[in-house]
């Protein structure tokens, strides 16, 4: 099970690779780009999770560790499977916030990003929701009032009508 959540950490890696391939690694002033710290981290990602299955293959060749079909303990295999499915939805979260970004705004987005994050982590569904909500707000006029970033609006005319 350890190697399958390695090799999916590796394919989430290679996908931010892919979709991120595109990015400037450098931004026309000389500072970094976007590409920089997307490639930069996206690499780490791949780094760590390559070691990681090259150690769990030398166990699995030495008889490091207790590897035997025998010694797996059937709470330890519920936990890792409800440790990959977790990440599978976070992925599909990413990936669902990637989507809506330009399409409902940055506040809407990334709230509907925070809450999906903080109930995967069990917290409670109302105080998560209200928590999203606060930090989303908070990003959003740091960047764009504290830094003068400007951050994607919605392109509904809905939503940019009440201000998103």
């Amino acid at each position: 099970m350890q190697a399958t959540a390695a090799m999916l950490w590796i394919a989430f890696g290679g996908a931010i690779f892919y979709f991120g391939w595109h990015l400037a690694m450098f931004s026309r002033r000389g500072g970094p780009g976007p590409g920089f710290f997307l490639k930069g981290l996206a690499a780490l990602l791949l780094f760590l999770a390559m070691m990681r299955l090259v150690a769990l293959v030398r166990e699995a060749l030495h008889g490091d560790a207790a590897s035997s079909v025998d010694d797996v303990d059937p709470a330890q295999e519920r936990f890792e499977t409800a440790n990959i499915a977790r990440f599978a939805a976070l992925v599909a979260a990413l990936a669902l916030y990637a989507y809506l970004l330009p399409k409902i705004g940055f506040l809407l987005a990334t709230a509907a990003l925070c809450w999906a994050t903080l109930m995967l982590a069990g917290r409670h569904p109302l105080r998560s929701l209200a928590e999203a909500a606060i930090a989303s707000f908070f990003v959003f006029f740091c960047f764009t009032h504290g830094l003068g970033v400007p951050l994607p609006g919605a392109q509904f005319t809905l939503l940019r009508g009440l201000g998103f």
